[in-house]
């Protein structure tokens, strides 16, 4: 936890690009293993602080790492997780939609721009997840 901590607080200062960037790039380092996470229940989702005490990743719950990390480092950026179908590309993924502009976790290890033609069939908006968490 103390690693992710000082993480974050690299990233103060880093244009909202390059912190998705340095976000995809640290979070394509955890061991991943089978599900962790049902990917469109987030009733069941962890806290930040319950997925780095568990230490057990998924495809899904790095997705979740990440909106979680954008989010301590910055609550103001606009930040959401969706269940992504792309029919043509074969993928279906939980992602990160950072500004409205910035798909992370689309394609291990990248920052990708939405592609057109792709089915979302599960929205939560990060700031929610946090807020309905603390109650």
């Amino acid at each position: 936890m103390s690693a992710w901590r000082d993480f974050r607080k690299n990233l103060d200062n880093t244009s909202i690009p390059d912190m998705c960037a340095t976000v995809v790039d640290w979070w394509a380092t955890a061991p991943t293993m089978a599900i962790t996470i049902d990917p469109v229940d987030s009733t069941n989702w962890p806290t930040a602080w319950e997925l780095l005490n568990y230490g057990e990743y998924c495809n899904h719950s790095i997705a979740l790492g990440m909106a979680y990390t954008i989010f301590y480092v910055n609550p103001d950026i606009p930040n959401k997780i969706v269940y992504l179908t792309d029919r043509t590309n074969s993928v279906e993924a939980l992602c990160v939609v950072i500004d409205d502009k910035y798909l992370l976790n689309y394609e291990y290890g990248t920052v990708h721009t939405i592609p057109s033609g792709v089915e979302v069939s599960f929205t939560q908006i990060i700031d929610d997840l946090v807020k309905n968490r603390k109650t």
